[in-house]
């Protein structure tokens, strides 16, 4: 894209142009993510189509996997034992590819993370 200066103005830039502004599009970048986001939209089994469209608020069918029995006292070394509420979240984490713990200063959300 170039603009020329008006006629008031030519004389003193000799009708060169004022300034010249080029567009480059490198769509190399865009294209791999879209590339991935389509992988991700037709592949609704999978568990990365599953968190997909899950965060992106589409209706899927919940997945739970499988866990043996967990044990009454758990913590991770050198942690506090964890309390009922913290084995839920637990729990919950590793039962589902997608789980939020979330809480004020001081709940053990750390204590918890490290647990899982």
């Amino acid at each position: 894209y170039t603009t020329t200066p008006s006629s008031a103005t030519s004389d003193v830039y000799k009708g060169q142009p004022l300034y010249t502004v080029e567009f480059v599009w490198k769509s190399t970048s865009f294209d791999r993510m879209l590339q991935g986001l389509r992988a991700y939209n037709e592949d609704t089994k999978s568990l990365s189509g599953f968190l997909f469209h899950k965060i992106l608020g589409a209706e899927v069918d919940d997945i739970t996997f499988p866990i043996p029995s967990m044990p009454k006292k758990l913590s991770a070394n050198g942690l506090p034992v964890l309390n009922t509420f913290h084995m839920n979240a637990v729990k919950k984490a590793i039962q589902s590819p997608l789980c939020i713990i979330q809480g004020p200063p001081g709940t053990g959300k750390t204590v918890t993370s490290a647990t899982i």
